[in-house]
């Protein structure tokens, strides 16, 4: 089990564990407990958690233009809600939705899907606003999740082409990994690729130059290509394996709307797609290194250019003009979550060059950038910041590894520092519980990290730290992390029920669940069931000591070139 696989958690054990949101949807029991929630939210509660996922969060996404989403809110509520407010629960009907369904299923997918982001990552700085309590809150994110998702299918995206289906995959796809899956999400992403290529988004021959209609389409279909060059895990390959479409234009919303107003562009304005064209910049690195198998020469080169791009990032923040317009609302935040990928990305490069160039070379001329930078992502982490900063999934899992990062540095190192700096980093790596502790009932990586780390701090400050004599190693025994990962492990089974069983019609059999071919009812296995086990993970049920797993952890990073 390497460290990918450990800041992958949910890729990698999503079926280990026994989580309440996974369960199947009871149809019946959902639409009554939708109704209930939608019926308690009024026009003021609807507007703060919209504008709050189009302010603060589009810009990770590049689902809609904020300020075009907001006016077409107030036009729904004003119109529509005013008159018929059935129209806001959409397994109730209306005139609005019998009028014209799939325009209506595609809008309340994006309504629905917008109030999701808007809890998921608002709930906490939005809680003195909204009429739920805190229990509520966490109900809800999964609630709107799913009816976005059947107001998608409902829609008939895959039999229609349409621009809204990827708008609404975008708007989803920062909630897949605390509501869905790694797997819904590759599914419906190759859908809506396809989607893009019948529309002709991808095409450089259908861009137009910078106007409204190509720079939506540059957005979207970036979003699209960032989703599939940053999933590298459990795919034969990349979906989108080219794309000659230019990237989006540094605009501001105004420019984009208002380009005969708004005069010219400035070189230090300001454009939230900033954001975007970095993080493509640094998935192509990525992407490439990938293609070409991580040759060394490749390896060494990637770790370069990961390097310039940081390097130009810090110079752009520091030359650009910190907005006055809307864009300010995303700004710190976009800024916090580059920085974090950015060296989470020189981490997993210096992992790869320490496996070519050695422990010496490592040593002398790459550790000092990788202590940095995972020192860094951990304070950037810890520090006081809004509550919603944290909950973008990548940053639990950048946490992990910056930590991970520091503990393999002292174990490697342990005569390279004094012990005064060994006990400052062990102790920066155990503030960082805190941060696992708030997200371990959304984020699987931060449940990951919290059952893992403070065994591995022991264990090093008992050994490296402290110097202490004895075998450590089986104090902490890996069936107790395994207890508190609260793995429930099925047995394997045959796809195809026994022949004494129930083929095809399985429900009302209280003995279906249990028995030999079939799988527990409780779990939505439908989302996983393409997610097979390690086999690392079968040889570590045993109550085996932790010289074992760290070996299994870090010998991919520490072998000799």
């Amino acid at each position: 089990m390497c460290v990918e696989k450990l800041t992958f958690g949910f890729i990698k054990v999503d079926r280990l564990f026994k989580s309440e949101r996974q369960r199947e949807v009871n149809w019946p029991s959902f639409h009554n407990d939708l109704a209930s929630i939608m019926a308690r939210v009024d026009h003021a509660t609807s507007h703060c958690l919209c504008s709050f996922a189009s302010s603060y969060i589009n810009f990770i996404h590049n689902a809609v233009v904020p300020s075009v989403f907001i006016d077409e809110h107030e036009t729904f509520w004003n119109e529509h809600v005013k008159e018929n407010p059935a129209c806001l629960v959409y397994s109730k009907y209306s005139s609005l939705q019998s009028d014209s369904p799939r325009d209506y299923y595609f809008w309340m997918a994006l309504y629905y899907g917008t109030l999701c982001n808007g809890i998921y990552f608002g709930s906490e700085q939005l809680k003195d606003e909204l009429k739920f309590t805190s229990c509520e809150l966490q109900t809800l994110g999964p609630k709107l999740f799913t009816a976005a998702l059947d107001c998608l299918y409902r829609a008939q995206f895959m039999s229609y082409p349409d621009i809204r289906a990827i708008q609404v995959f975008c708007l989803l796809s920062t909630c897949f990994h605390a509501y869905g899956s790694v797997s819904l999400s590759q599914a419906l992403l190759i859908q809506c690729i396809r989607i893009a290529r019948k529309l002709g988004i991808d095409s450089s021959k259908t861009d137009s130059g910078v106007t409204f209609s190509s720079e939506i389409k540059r957005r979207l279909w970036y979003t699209l290509c960032l989703n599939d060059w940053l999933d590298q895990i459990d795919k034969p390959r990349f979906y989108i394996e080219t794309t000659d479409l230019e990237l989006p234009s540094l605009l501001t919303d105004e420019h984009l709307l208002h380009p005969e107003s708004s005069g010219k562009v400035q070189f230090n304005d300001y454009s939230s797609v900033y954001y975007q064209r970095t993080m493509v910049s640094m998935a192509l690195i990525k992407k490439r290194l990938f293609e070409k198998q991580s040759s060394e020469s490749d390896t060494l080169e990637a770790w370069n250019k990961m390097n310039e791009l940081r390097d130009s990032t810090i110079s752009f923040y520091q030359k650009i003009l910190e907005p006055t317009n809307d864009g300010i609302l995303g700004y710190d935040y976009a800024k916090f979550l580059l920085f974090s990928s950015l060296s989470e990305e020189l981490l997993d490069l210096g992992r790869r060059v320490l496996a070519i160039v050695g422990k010496q070379t490592w040593s002398a001329k790459y550790r000092s950038v990788c202590l940095e930078a995972a020192l860094g992502n951990m304070r950037r982490a810890i520090s006081p910041i809004p509550s919603y900063y944290r909950r973008h999934w990548i940053v639990t899992q950048h946490l992990i590894y910056a930590a991970l990062t520091i503990l393999l540095d002292m174990i490697m190192f342990p005569n390279l520092d004094s012990k005064k700096d060994k006990r400052s980093r062990l102790e920066q790596v155990e503030s960082t519980f805190q941060v696992f502790e708030e997200l371990e009932a959304t984020h699987l990586p931060a449940k990951l990290g919290i059952a893992l780390l403070p065994r591995l701090c022991k264990l090093v400050r008992f050994v490296i730290v402290d110097q202490r004599d004895g075998n450590t190693f089986e104090v902490e025994s890996l069936k107790s992390l395994l207890d508190d990962l609260q793995f429930g492990i099925s047995p394997d089974v045959d796809a195809v029920p026994a022949k004494t069983r129930p083929q095809y019609l399985r429900f009302g059999s209280p003995s279906s669940s249990s028995s030999p071919g079939t799988r527990s009812m409780n779990r939505a296995t439908n989302y996983t069931d393409s997610i097979s086990f390690d086999d690392e993970i079968s040889k570590f049920i045993s109550d085996t000591g932790w010289s074992e797993v760290l070996m299994n952890i870090f010998q991919p990073a520490t072998s000799p070139p």
